[in-house]
């Protein structure tokens, strides 16, 4: 059992030093969606109708009644 222990432990914490990801998490601001990096400040300003968590590197974002994907610096990858 200490040995499975072990193993789990090994492989949390190295999957945990594996994801270099940035978080950035939606906000809301004056009615426009955009998105604010972990210590709250703006990492993509608020332009978009709604916008959800990034997965995979890519957001879904809403523009007008279109939906499309954003990168984490902002750019649109899959035009709504």
């Amino acid at each position: 059992m200490n040995k499975i222990t072990s193993f789990l432990l090994f492989s949390f914490l190295l999957s945990a030093s594996c994801t270099s990801e940035t978080l950035l998490a939606p906000v809301e601001i004056d009615g426009k969606w955009g998105f604010i990096d972990k210590t709250g400040k703006i990492a993509i300003n608020p332009q978009f109708e709604d916008a959800w968590e990034f997965k995979e590197g890519l957001a879904t974002i809403q523009l007008g009644n279109k939906y499309g994907y954003i990168d984490k610096s902002g750019k649109i990858v899959t035009n709504p």
